[in-house]
């Protein structure tokens, strides 16, 4: 019985894979997924089935994976370009679609999108749903005439609700220091804890920051030279870093305890790794059972740099890993991955 999917992506072509025999579930033609925008590409896993995200020059960046078949979400309304990375499916089933001064919602079983107004002077760079149904926005509120600072929203019928997370002095100098503290990239509030990303916005700078809400406060971790990449809810916090190394955070003020995956990665590799290291393109885990998609990159332009990708399998938290999907070349890539039954999931 197929216990995973996958997300295989070829010039103008995206496969669904069942993992871990590899057959192909379903064929989609994407024109616009070609060379550095395939990365838009993404397999999200919900209360209400997976759903497939796309570039599309339409407004349509959602398709529905029903068993074999694909199915297109209506467009969403409005005109003009929508960047693909601000559409995200979330695990209660809504989707959203960040539009300039908006954020479309189309509800679970629902056919229509609505929007929600985004207050004058916020750039919204991305959204998430509390347990309580609540929409968060995470951004820049960037007035006319002021400096910039990075802005938490709740969204309420009644309109809008400031959050401010409260850091220590000591955590809000170390945003402050490399600039970190005009904007916020992603969030997450459908579990706990919650979670704000930040980035220095400097390009010889490569600090991302990790700003955690626990029950007992708000703390930071400071990631250096390798972006966050994915994150997993499994008692506390796994952040998943681009250079296949993760930061397991169990509580308010604890300091992460750092392990490199990459001796596991190269170990369990069909036929060897290429020349380059482990690129981690998604993390998916329940309890001790570990899928990670694992790219290797080389140095030629993009996208010649492709070497080789994988979809590992761990059952003991990424101590050892077992392959349930290769493939080599620059004109293929497995990207995504998904369980596909409920359980514990990364965003």
């Amino acid at each position: 019985m197929p216990q995973a999917l996958a997300l295989e992506w070829s010039a103008g072509t995206v496969r669904l894979r069942a993992l871990p025999h590899g057959e192909t579930v379903a064929t989609l033609a994407v024109p616009g997924a070609v060379g550095v925008s395939r990365i838009d590409l993404a397999l999200f896993a919900g209360t209400e089935g997976r759903v497939l995200r796309v570039p599309s020059a339409t407004r349509e960046p959602f398709v529905r994976v029903l068993g074999d078949a694909l199915e297109p979400v209506p467009p969403v309304p409005g005109e003009g370009h929508l960047s693909t990375t601000a559409c995200r499916a979330h695990t209660g089933g809504m989707l959203t679609a960040i539009d300039r001064d908006k954020v479309w919602v189309l509800g679970r079983g629902s056919s229509t999108w609505s929007a929600r107004a985004v207050p004058a002077g916020v750039v919204a760079r991305d959204v998430s749903f509390a347990s309580d149904g609540s929409l968060w926005v995470a951004g820049r509120f960037h007035p006319a005439g002021a400096p910039p600072a990075a802005v938490l929203l709740r969204l309420t019928e009644k309109g809008h609700e400031v959050v401010s997370p409260s850091l220590s002095a000591k955590d809000a100098r170390r945003l402050a220091k490399r600039g970190a503290h005009e904007d916020y990239c992603r969030v997450d509030v459908e579990g706990t804890p919650g979670l704000l990303t930040a980035s220095s916005p400097w390009m010889e700078d490569s600090t991302d920051f990790a700003i955690i809400g626990w029950d007992a406060g708000w703390s930071v971790v400071t990631v250096y030279e390798e972006p966050i990449w994915t994150w997993v809810r499994d008692g506390g916090l796994d952040l998943y870093e681009w250079g296949a190394q993760r930061r397991l955070v169990t509580g308010h003020g604890e300091p992460p305890r750092v392990e490199d995956l990459r001796p596991a990665i190269r170990a369990a590799w069909p036929g060897g790794v290429p020349s380059g290291g482990p690129i981690i393109r998604a993390a998916r885990q329940r309890g001790h059972d570990l899928l990670l998609a694992v790219s290797i990159y080389g140095r030629e332009p993009v996208p010649r740099h492709i070497l080789a990708s994988a979809v590992l399998h761990s059952t003991d938290d990424g101590r050892s890993f077992q392959p349930w999907a290769h493939v080599t070349g620059h004109e293929v890539e497995l990207l995504d991955v998904v369980w596909l039954e409920p359980g514990v999931t990364a965003t």
